[in-house]
């Protein structure tokens, strides 16, 4: 049955751990214990369980016969260990990683931590640790060799690009917010969230009530790297961003519930777009359904991991616990998860994710639409400026959405209001930055760039605010002598021999003719250097 969206209240469903599937000997070997182990798996699992399960000699066993990736033990050591650091708490080198067959690749270095002070960096890959293989392994047996006492060292083989690098780490305390927060301009505010812990909301409330009374009005929230934590907390932090709004579809084995967010001490209104990667998992993917479902962000970046799965944990009479699988997880409209993951909105490189960001927040205020780009996304309308897009800091993340949007239309602003660019317009990357200018075809570069202008130009406008030549990969000006030939012939010669690739001549139309006329439309050349 499907029941009526509710609150949620305290905690009912569980955590988002991303976990192994590892049990202690002595435990696997203690009938008692492993007669509840049945018991609970048999009473709670999100699916019924057969008998070759319930039946196996030891709770190892039963666990490698459910087959379930994020069902384990936690002796009661391991359960404190993993609350810890879900919560920022923990002894150990500070690094976020995952399991990998080279090894572990870090997905992020804790800033202040020890592996920040050794130096090293996201993308490494952790071979070994001392003596021990991390080939292979899980990010929690990884995560238990490279935990350690404060003050021990431990020495890790690394792996970066092609170099294998030695690196000394000193293992100590590392307590992280969960939450990180920076006013990127006058108006933009980044919030960056780690997980989703126990001081998570709290660390949330607090940073958008400190940045909104820093005037932020446009909001970037950061999920990249987010492996999950509570389902809780994660509903509560809906709140912070969308108020009372459904937030998610949670389905046990004969149930369907539906749970609201709550409105937050403080709710974030204005536009938000939400960044994150293949390593946005679990509750950070819950997070980022329900504001892609209630149209309340815009989602840039990978697919996400693909975690739609509900663990809870379950006390035994030893002491130790059971993390079970009890339920699958939804999005408010009823999409799957698991196994799926996320789409994005605009797909774009982790590198080029936060100018992104920015670019699409930007100031989009023009409204007669004359220097505005549109793009006609499935669930949003985005308009940015021509002008801001061009800008060098802009240039390469503007050709990742551009990219990254698929065949979506695209339109530009002009003096009769919108028109979409053509397929032949889409063939040619330019036309994505200077929509409507003449294309004047590719021309060669010898002794320097020549166009025929066809009319006698005026030469006090003949400088590189009105003609431009651009490298197209990354928008770097290039430094010119711009001369007029026989009146009418412009010669672009660069200062400096141009490396290969591709490069634009872009003549705006400001530019000037000897009677006073300005030339009726922008004019771009594309050139090629072998």
């Amino acid at each position: 049955m499907l029941n009526k969206y509710q609150r949620a209240g305290v905690l009912l469903l569980g955590l988002f751990f991303i976990l192994g599937s590892l049990c202690p000997a002595a435990a696997a070997d203690d009938k008692s214990v492993c007669n509840e182990a049945a018991e609970i798996i048999e009473d709670n699992y999100v699916e019924p369980v057969s008998q070759d399960v319930l039946t196996a000699p030891t709770v190892k066993e039963m666990l490698k016969r459910l087959g379930d990736p994020y069902a384990r033990y936690l002796t009661q050591e391991e359960y404190q260990e993993q609350l810890d650091s879900l919560d920022g708490n923990f002894t150990g080198v500070g690094i976020y990683i995952t399991g990998s067959s080279e090894g572990v690749r870090i997905l992020s270095v804790i800033k202040g931590s020890p592996a920040e002070k050794a130096g090293l960096r996201k993308d490494d890959v952790i071979v070994a640790a001392g003596e021990a293989s991390l080939a292979g392994l899980d990010s929690d047996r990884a995560m238990e060799i490279l935990r350690g006492s404060g003050g021990s060292t431990v020495t890790l083989e690394v792996k970066r690009g092609e170099q294998l690098l030695t690196v000394d780490v000193t293992r100590d305390n590392v307590e992280v917010p969960t939450v990180h927060l920076q006013m990127l301009d006058k108006e933009t505010a980044y919030l960056g969230i780690d997980d989703f812990g126990q001081r998570t909301l709290e660390e949330l409330e607090a940073a958008a009530e400190s940045l909104k009374k820093e005037k932020a009005s446009k909001w970037i929230v950061d999920l990249r790297g987010n492996p999950g934590g509570y389902l809780e907390t994660a509903i509560d932090a809906a709140g912070v961003f969308m108020g009372e709004q459904p937030a998610v579809l949670v389905e046990e084995r004969s149930t369907v519930d539906g749970y609201m967010a709550s409105p937050a001490s403080v709710v974030i209104e204005g536009p938000l777009v939400l960044l994150q990667d293949e390593y946005s998992a679990s509750a950070a993917e819950m997070l980022a359904a329900a504001l892609r479902d209630n149209q309340r962000a815009l989602l840039i970046g990978k697919k996400t991991y693909g975690k739609g799965t509900v663990q809870q944990i379950f006390p035994l009479s030893n002491g130790d616990k059971l993390k079970l699988t009890i339920a699958r997880f939804y999005s408010p409209a009823g999409e799957e998860i698991n196994k799926v993951g996320i789409m994005p909105d605009i797909e774009v490189e982790d590198e080029n994710c936060l100018a992104a960001a920015s670019l699409l927040l930007s100031d989009n205020r023009d409204v007669a639409c004359g220097s505005m780009i549109g793009l006609d996304l499935e669930r949003y309308k985005v308009a940015v400026d021509g002008r801001v897009l061009r800008q060098a800091r802009y240039w390469k993340a503007w050709a990742d959405i551009v990219d990254g949007i698929g065949e979506s239309p695209v339109c530009y602003g002009n003096e009769s209001g919108w028109t979409e660019l053509s397929d032949t317009e889409r063939g040619h990357k330019w036309s994505f930055f200077y929509p409507g200018y003449e294309y004047m075809g590719e021309i060669s570069e010898q002794d320097g760039i020549e166009i025929n202008m066809k009319s006698v130009l005026n030469e006090r406008y003949v400088n590189d605010f009105n003609i431009e030549l651009i490298n197209a990969g990354d928008g770097k000006r290039i430094k010119s002598d711009l001369q007029v030939m026989n009146e009418k012939i412009l010669n672009c010669r660069p200062l400096e021999p141009l490396t290969a690739g591709e490069y634009w001549l872009v003549i705006h139309d400001t530019i000037r003719f000897a009677d006073g006329q300005r030339l009726p439309q922008g004019q771009l050349a594309v050139v090629r250097i072998p």
